[in-house]
């Protein structure tokens, strides 16, 4: 059986040892109550990796244009590792623009919550926050780790009451939880 622990915005999961219940602990009153397994409907849609932007080759002209000018005035200016680093990111940019995205599969589930094949269990999941805009829904998740912790998912419109109630019985919802500025930044200038 799973229980859920509250504190501080957090949710954690524990092993019960009366496998016939669960416990719910509250640190800001010290109730224990009981409570029912928790049990989740399994949903599974696929995204695209990236949101493709077909280029032209005046794109990729004026991409490797720039890149060379500036790995030009790096290398000029005595900045070799600036200059590596600047040929480096542009033939990256190139080659992801170049390529198609691959799916993505997400699932969630009773276990966790699964991205292609990362898998996260309910303990690691910090919270989430659906935002729905003009291009659709997006699923914005906060996971417990280091690096990259927010990841913002496209949600079929059509899965958006589903998700919503399936994640509220297991994370709590965050109201301020908003996309990384980086990513906004990067869809705003077309990357």
């Amino acid at each position: 059986m799973i229980s859920k622990q509250h504190s501080r915005n957090k949710i954690h999961f524990i092993k019960h040892p009366d496998a016939s219940q669960g416990v719910l602990f509250s640190p800001l009153n010290g109730i224990l109550t009981h409570m029912e397994e928790i049990r989740l409907d399994t949903i599974t849609w696929s995204i695209p990796e990236y949101d493709h932007k077909d280029r032209s080759v005046d794109w990729f002209w004026g991409v490797g244009i720039a890149v060379f000018l500036a790995f030009g005035i790096a290398f000029f200016t005595g900045n070799y590792m600036f200059g590596l680093f600047i040929l480096v990111a542009g033939g990256s940019l190139m080659l992801f623009s170049a390529r198609p995205p691959r799916d993505i599969s997400i699932t969630i589930e009773t276990n966790g919550f699964t991205m292609s094949n990362e898998s996260y269990g309910w303990k690691k999941v910090q919270g989430f926050k659906i935002k729905k805009d003009d291009t659709g829904a997006k699923l914005i998740v906060r996971i417990d780790k280091k690096f990259l912790p927010v990841y913002t998912l496209r949600l079929p419109n059509e899965l958006v009451t589903q998700v919503n109630e399936n994640l509220l019985k297991v994370v709590p919802l965050e109201e301020e939880l908003d996309e990384s500025p980086s990513m906004v930044f990067m869809e705003k200038i077309g990357l």
